[in-house]
């Protein structure tokens, strides 16, 4: 693809410079979620937030729940380094740079889990399993994380297509 058949200004190349764009800005804001879910996991340490009911507690016993907080920092530590690796990859497909295809696949499997999370969450909120203003938060993070994963992979697809029309063309 010549660098000219971006400075188009026809509809396809216009859309294109658009998506690029949200690449660059969504892979930020996928990097910043990555970086509440540390956050929020340091809060609920730090302000002594049970993860767990009292009952639960009590099955698990001591080392039950060292393991399941061991358990809890490792999923978080994995979510964070692919958000930061999905992050950081949009942002060079939208500068058009090399970005390859490993990052749509564990963007896939982020939007699964992320489905998974708004379907918990939404239970969690019908349930009133937990406090009213934590649930109510915590699903409106959940789909914004979620919308946020999808526009990711929506200009993903779209900028390399137009980039492959593009190349084909000027062959």
């Amino acid at each position: 693809m010549e660098n000219t058949d971006i400075l188009k200004n026809d509809p396809g190349s216009l859309r294109y410079r658009r998506e690029s764009s949200t690449l660059v800005v969504l892979g930020t804001g996928v990097m910043v979620f990555g970086i509440w879910s540390i956050i929020k996991l340091l809060g609920t340490f730090a302000f002594r937030i049970p993860l767990f009911t009292a009952s639960e507690e009590e099955d698990l016993g001591s080392v039950g729940m060292l393991f399941a907080v061991i358990i809890a920092v490792i999923l978080v530590s994995v979510d964070v380094l692919l958000r930061i690796f999905v992050g950081i990859r949009a942002r060079r497909e939208g500068e058009g740079k090399k970005a390859g295809k490993a990052y749509l696949v564990f963007l896939v499997l982020m939007i699964i889990v992320s489905v998974i999370s708004v379907a918990v969450e939404i239970d969690a909120v019908l349930s009133a399993e937990r406090d009213f203003f934590d649930s109510y938060a915590n699903l409106i993070m959940e789909l914004t994380s979620l919308v946020v994963s999808f526009e990711v992979f929506m200009a993903a697809i779209y900028v390399r297509r137009f980039r492959a029309k593009a190349e084909e063309g000027s062959k």
